[in-house]
């Protein structure tokens, strides 16, 4: 990223940890070739107004290296997506419905996780109820 102009993150309000690394060199362009934290290049690439494709395509890039980590088509679908229209082979209609299978995806999985604890919480209530 080349940076044309004066930058400072504190106006964004960014957390403490990250004033305290950007406070470590002279130059936001010099932090900003440091920085070890993809979460808090994408976080100020958002409020600098990068473009959306771009910083959408950066996301999905970010993603697409956990891809193998995924076990919902849904998810691995909405970054390929995300991929897809940063690269402008999709409009913004076809990222929002494929956020929104995603997201269906993330409560399908988070629904599955409840209904684990509480058959899990169930078995030791009664297993404790026999001592």
């Amino acid at each position: 990223m080349t940076i044309t102009k004066k930058i400072e993150i504190a106006k964004f309000n960014p957390c403490s940890e990250a004033v305290e690394f950007r406070e470590k060199f002279k130059t936001f362009e010099e932090s900003w070739q440091n920085c070890p934290r993809g979460d808090w290049m994408l976080w100020i690439a958002q409020r600098l107004k990068v473009d959306k494709r771009i910083l959408t395509l950066a996301k999905g890039k970010c993603v697409e290296t956990v891809l193998h980590l995924m076990k919902d088509d849904r998810s691995k679908a909405a970054v390929k997506a995300a991929i897809d229209y940063g690269n402008g082979l999709i409009d913004g209609d076809q990222l929002s419905a494929a956020a929104y299978d995603a997201a269906a995806a993330d409560d399908a999985a988070a629904y599955d996780a409840y209904a684990a604890y509480a058959a899990y919480a169930a078995a030791y209530d009664d297993a404790a109820a026999d001592d």
